[in-house]
């Protein structure tokens, strides 16, 4: 499972980050909203740049 951000309005930059994930288990899906819950674990890796 993959999901990706390019902007972030709140800070008015662009901040591109990727998340990949295993997903364990999918405990629910709903068709009729297209809602699904499942369970993952997630590692994050990122490197924040401040410019002044």
């Amino acid at each position: 499972y993959r999901l990706a951000a390019r902007h972030s309005r709140e800070t008015q930059s662009s901040l591109p980050f990727e998340l990949q994930f295993p997903i364990h288990d999918i405990i629910k899906i709903d068709g009729a909203t297209n809602e699904i819950v499942i369970r993952a674990t997630i590692r994050m890796d990122y490197q924040f740049e401040f410019l002044h």
